[in-house]
């Protein structure tokens, strides 16, 4: 990592994402995920190994 390279976490609707992509350039992004719902269990019903 340097001063020029950030990891940014985004939530919303897909149009507002692909707006902030667009507003900032493909060519500045090296990388994109987008994971859909998704949940993390808490407290005492928490799977385990």
């Amino acid at each position: 990592m340097s001063a020029s390279v950030y990891t940014v976490q985004l939530t919303g609707t897909s149009d507002k994402l692909d707006s902030f992509i667009q507003s900032i350039g493909t060519a500045s992004i090296l990388e994109t995920v987008r994971s859909g719902v998704t949940g993390i269990a808490r407290g005492d019903k928490v799977l385990s190994v």
